[in-house]
């Protein structure tokens, strides 16, 4: 069955753009460092685990426990308890989920390297400028509006993921704006180049959904399907004042 660690948002801009300044459209990247992350999950190792990303998680200090009886792996999120175990005796990805069954992490397991009991801590940290970079004085003072081009992606080796749906999860908390659109190109299509960061996307029609009534709705993507999706950053005319602000696009599927 097909899980959240399938689904990959990843950027526009060339088969070997890594750049999310470069995300202006054109060929899905295939290049290393091409899938745009949410969180990051540090820690010492466990044996045979490596930690791929994180999502919708509070940030400071989990837990991760291995049991070496059902090579089982669970998760506990900063401020919660433990979620499911998950068998991850076979090499492969997988998301494991916290008890809420909101907050998760993606792991890859390799199960020939797989060692003994562990219980771990683990710091979750929100990624930054994985879209849109840090908005200048320059800009604020006389506004800007920018738009970022990425790719949301089946990784599953055979199921199709159904009824996809976008929504904006968590809005900036300073006065900027996001809005999303889906690229009329459509499934695996290539979306269009835009000359530059402050140029609208022809075609594209915007809106800041936040719940999965209102969510864009993308349909289905068979395996090895992308779908182009793009963002739009509004900041107003404002005073120069720093904040650090983070948001965050949700995906759902069947």
């Amino acid at each position: 069955m097909s899980s959240a660690a399938d689904l990959k948002f990843i950027l526009s801009g060339g088969a070997a753009n890594t750049d999310p300044a470069a995300a202006l459209g054109g060929a899905i990247s295939t290049a290393g460092g091409w899938v745009i992350l949410s969180q990051s999950a540090t820690s010492s190792t466990i044996a045979g685990v490596t930690y791929n990303d994180a999502a919708g998680n509070a940030v400071g200090n989990g837990t991760v426990t291995y049991t070496t009886s059902g090579t089982t792996l669970q998760w506990s999120a900063p401020g919660g308890s433990s979620g499911p175990v998950v068998n991850i005796g076979v090499t492969g990805d997988y998301t494991i989920y916290s008890a809420d069954g909101l907050a998760h992490i993606k792991i890859s397991s390799v199960s020939g390297s797989l060692g003994g009991n562990a219980t771990q801590t683990v710091t979750i940290a929100n990624q930054t400028n994985k879209l849109f970079d840090d908005v200048p004085v320059v800009e604020s003072s006389v506004g800007d509006t920018e738009y970022r081009c990425m790719y949301i992606k089946n990784m599953h080796a055979s199921e199709t993921m159904a009824s996809i749906l976008l929504w904006i999860d968590i809005d900036p908390v300073g006065v900027d704006e996001l809005q999303i659109g889906l690229d009329p190109i459509g499934v695996n299509g290539t979306a269009t180049t835009i000359a530059n960061e402050n140029t609208a996307p022809a075609g594209v029609a915007f809106t800041a959904p936040t719940n999965e009534l209102t969510a864009l709705n993308a349909g289905s993507l068979t395996f090895g399907s992308y779908y182009a999706v793009w963002v739009k950053r509004i900041v107003p005319v404002v005073e120069n004042s720093t904040i650090t602000d983070t948001s965050r696009i949700k995906v759902r599927f069947v």
